[in-house]
């Protein structure tokens, strides 16, 4: 019994820090609108926050989902709990931030908080990635496509680094669920291949320094 409620205890736990929605708070607090009306992507995401609130307030919504995703998969591997459960932790964090039930259900797509259950599950393997990410954007001017390509080879490193079949499993499973989140609207496919996240983010750093 007392297994069934730590699990039990751990999935609630799970599903509703992935449910706090930092980008809708912060909007709120410095604007006083639902972020879900505003913007390109109407969403509670940290590039939604960044182009329609301010740069700032987009890096803390960012650095506040990677934190939610991280926390659960964290603390579930420093009570060793089963590796296959310690997946099912991460993909409730996700599913609370994509459906919210503290603001009717309505989220953002998880990428962030994805990045976070990655960097609590396999962290070299993220740093490589973040740089292999990094190298492409800098090169392509293509966030969101270069985002999806290394999330793509990610169980291809994780193989190789001869990682426990859950990692591997893990890797897999969101690459696939990211492949199909990105590529589910033919729109978006065009909207990374032009590079749009990169050239709003861009527009809207350039006008905040102005500003200033």
């Amino acid at each position: 019994m007392n297994l069934i409620l730590k699990y039990g205890a751990f999935s609630l736990f799970s599903y509703l820090i992935g449910s706090i929605p930092n980008g809708y708070i912060i909007t709120k607090i410095k604007l006083r609108k639902d972020i879900r009306k505003l913007g390109n992507y109407k969403n509670i995401g940290a590039t939604n926050v960044f182009t329609s609130v301010s740069p700032m307030a987009g890096f803390l919504t960012l650095i506040l989902d990677i934190v939610k995703g991280f926390i659960p998969v964290f603390m579930a591997k420093q009570f060793h709990l089963n590796q296959y459960y310690i997946l099912l932790i991460g993909v409730l964090a996700i599913l609370g931030h994509i459906y919210p039930v503290y603001i009717g259900f309505k989220g953002g797509t998880g990428m962030a908080t994805t990045l976070g259950i990655l960097l609590g599950l396999m962290p070299l393997e993220m740093a490589f990635v973040a740089l292999l990410w990094g190298l492409g954007v800098a090169i392509f001017k293509r966030p969101a496509l270069m985002g999806l390509i290394v999330i793509v080879l990610l169980p291809i490193i994780v193989i190789i680094n001869h990682k426990p079949n859950s990692i591997v499993i893990a890797a897999l499973l969101i690459s696939i669920v990211d492949l199909i989140i990105s590529t589910s609207s033919v729109d978006h496919i065009k909207s990374m291949l032009r590079g749009d996240e990169y050239i709003s983010v861009k527009n809207k750093f350039l006008k905040h320094i102005k500003k200033n």
